[in-house]
């Protein structure tokens, strides 16, 4: 009867635990306002390289708040490398190329069809 009962108690807990999975909410979201997405980094321009972690054979930097591996799509764009102190970027249809650095703001360039 004991185990009857236990068993009962742990798959109610699992039920009502995966009912209001959906409602939990991440704690350090702002209540009110609205919050910057990684599509409105990209649409504004505004990517900022945060960090670059080198070595254990993955590379990878900190862009506007998002880890992002090299060869991984981020912020719109694929990161393509990483050095030291930067990172280069270019949008899926490689026409825009960032040149983002720890240092200073990010360079923008875009191909010209014309030439």
């Amino acid at each position: 009867m004991v185990k009857l009962t236990l068993a009962l108690a742990v798959t109610a807990c699992f039920w009502f635990g995966a009912a209001e999975a959906g409602v939990l909410r991440d704690p350090t979201t702002p209540l009110y306002g609205t919050v910057q997405t990684a599509a409105s980094h990209s649409e504004k321009g505004s990517l900022k390289l945060q960090a670059v972690m080198r070595g254990n054979g993955r590379d990878r930097a900190v862009i506007s708040g998002q880890t992002c591996y090299v060869g991984q799509k981020c912020h719109g764009y694929v990161l393509i490398s990483l050095t030291k102190s930067s990172a280069v970027m270019v949008a899926p249809q490689g026409d825009e190329r960032l040149e983002l650095s720890l240092y200073t703001s990010g360079k923008r360039e875009t191909k010209n069809e014309d030439k």
